[in-house]
């Protein structure tokens, strides 16, 4: 068994309910992905390496961007700003054939008062654009999918996302901004590469990978990692399970993401209760695969 770096969070829940809300969160932003995957493969890199002037940290850009008085419109208010909640960055690497979801610390997000106006203001978007581009960072996509556009501002340090979401429903329209650095990314991308090496060496076929989302679970020196694999192919999301002990790792297997859509995908196969119930687990996989 191989060691792995691993993220230390724990999370109460069963891992079966987190698991179908990445699934239906993926469902509802595949198109998005797909759509950023094909704008930021189509930048320069090139043109990013010799054009870029040093460019703040994540920290730095939020704390720029909410300090001065670029948000003066008064239709807007602060909701939320670097919270536990967090928000999430979804973004592809270049080098890399599938792309992955990014937990923000760094973002600040605002709501229109007026609930009745659907759209935010032309002001408050090209002055966020104009910062962002003013620090170094170039625009690699925009993209809108249903009520959201989502834009991503990259550089060699740092990626920050725009999401310009208009009003839905009773939701007001809303705007954020969130960034995180390069090195990030970077660690994220290993810990999910150590994972599918895993179990490609258990003999396990490639699959051909769109979006990877790894959510890791530790309690004292056992821990569990998943990952929700959305297929380049029409077939249905996979979760792939791995388990550590004292951070030796091992293959546990895979199922369906659990989904209404699918038939029996709330079904766990029989090796796979096997693995899950491996009395040196003493009980811990069982608790959150179900």
């Amino acid at each position: 068994m191989n060691k792995l770096l691993h993220s230390q969070w724990s999370i109460p829940k069963r891992i079966v309910l987190i698991v179908a809300f990445v699934a239906l969160c993926a469902a509802l932003t595949v198109g998005i992905f797909t759509a950023l995957k094909i704008s930021n493969k189509n930048t320069d890199d090139a043109k990013i390496a010799s054009t870029q002037k040093a460019v703040p940290t994540s920290v730095e850009i939020i704390k720029k961007y909410t300090d001065s008085s670029l948000i003066s419109d008064r239709n807007y208010y602060t909701v939320r700003q670097s919270m536990v909640t967090n928000t999430t960055i979804g973004y592809q690497l270049d080098k890399k054939d599938y792309g992955t979801n990014f937990t923000s610390v760094d973002h600040v997000q605002y709501d229109r008062k007026d609930k009745s106006t659907t759209n935010n203001s032309a002001s408050l978007k090209s002055t966020t654009e104009t910062f962002l581009t003013n620090l170094g960072m170039i625009k690699k996509s925009n993209v809108t999918v249903g009520s959201y556009t989502l834009t991503t501002y990259d550089s060699n340090e740092t990626v920050c996302q725009v999401s310009d979401s208009a009003a839905l429903n009773s939701l007001p329209a809303s705007y954020s901004l969130s960034c995180i650095s390069h090195t990030a990314v970077t660690a994220e991308y290993s810990s999910i590469d150590k994972l599918l090496d895993l179990r490609a060496k258990a003999g396990h076929a490639k699959e051909n990978i769109a979006k990877a989302v790894r959510l890791t679970i530790t309690e004292r020196n056992k821990t569990l990692s998943t990952l929700a694999i959305t297929r380049t192919s029409n077939g249905p999301m996979l979760t792939f399970i791995f388990a550590a002990i004292d951070n030796q790792w091992e293959y546990i297997g895979e199922r369906v993401s659990p989904s209404v859509d699918v038939q029996d995908s709330f079904e766990l196969s029989s090796d796979l209760k096997k693995a899950i119930n491996n009395t040196k687990y003493d009980g811990f996989l069982a608790k959150y695969i179900q």
